[in-house]
């Protein structure tokens, strides 16, 4: 959150969490870094806090992708809190709107639709939770038919890749 605090340059704002909203909206990366951060050190609601600020900030900046990604993210935090409703709700109105991402960028798009698949799985967790098993269901089944794509498209472009004869690309850890 320092770090975000840091990256706030205007001086008229008074709480940490303006200038940490401030700070998202500067480097909206930077928020969902740290939102994965406070995720791992076992902060859901802070991490989903912090993933909505960069959801919003890559709105802002016309980062549609990125925003979806961030967004899922806030919801697939909650999940793993008690705050249930809001978590199905937030789930449930981002995942119809991973479709809805275009761009030229191979790689982000499969990330959408890998967090996608990630996203359904919490909320069918919280739906089989809930006694809603043909629900958790079909978006489990909603999932895989998802990853099985995500598969698929992959190996297409190994294939053709072979047929033209081209090189791996480079793996760098």
């Amino acid at each position: 959150r320092i770090g975000l605090r840091l990256s706030s340059t205007d001086d008229y704002l008074d709480t940490d969490a303006e200038r940490e909203g401030d700070g998202a909206a500067k480097n909206p990366y930077a928020a969902w870094e740290w939102g994965m951060a406070m995720r791992n050190a076992g902060d859901y609601t802070g991490a989903s806090e912090t993933h909505t600020l960069a959801a919003l900030a890559f709105k802002d900046i016309g980062d549609r992708a990125r925003s979806v990604i961030a967004a899922l993210d806030a919801g697939i935090d909650l999940a793993a809190t008690d705050n249930v409703k809001e978590a199905k709700s937030l789930l449930e109105t981002y995942i119809p709107k991973t479709k809805a991402v275009e761009g030229n960028d191979v790689e982000l798009l499969q990330r959408v639709i890998a967090k996608e698949g990630e996203a359904r799985i919490a909320l069918a967790s919280l739906l089989w939770n809930a006694n809603d098993k043909p629900g958790a269901e079909a978006q489990l089944g909603e999932a895989c038919v998802r990853f099985d794509q995500l598969e698929a498209d992959n190996a297409d472009r190994e294939a053709a890749r072979i047929k033209k004869g081209l090189l791996p690309p480079p793996k760098i850890n």
